[in-house]
């Protein structure tokens, strides 16, 4: 597990920037604002067409053999996706097994990008403040 925690700290209301691309939403420089925050452990998983997806909260995952306790790289879990958050893969819905390549632990943030609604998880890492 890597651990990052980020120098600076984002705040709700607070306009930032995508540093990272996310198609087909999410572009370097796309826009939002920060909706909430959370300090904790995400996971980047390869979906079962091969594509890489991140990031998950381990509250979206559980491990497929109910006696793990703890997600490792490697490890295969069932996507558990509550209601609320909004995610833009085809192949992301609950029940789809994916394999855990990496997990992070750090802040993490929902933001709700300008014309897109909310969008869930981007790292500190992941985002720039906008002037």
């Amino acid at each position: 597990m890597i651990v990052c925690r980020n120098n600076e700290v984002y705040v709700p209301g607070e306009k930032v920037s995508s540093l990272v691309n996310r198609p087909p939403s999410i572009q370097v420089g796309t826009m939002g604002r920060i909706l909430d925050r959370w300090v904790g452990t995400l996971y980047a998983v390869k979906m079962p067409n091969g594509d890489l997806y991140r990031w998950l909260s381990s509250q979206d995952l559980s491990p497929v053999d109910p006696t793990q306790h703890n997600l490792r790289v490697g490890d295969l879990a069932v996507v558990t996706l509550s209601i609320q958050n909004h995610f833009y893969h085809p192949q992301l819905e609950s029940g789809v097994v994916v394999k855990i390549v990496k997990i992070v632990e750090t802040d993490y943030y929902e933001i709700n990008i300008d014309g897109e609604g909310s969008y869930g998880w981007f790292t500190g890492f992941e985002l720039s403040t906008v002037f």
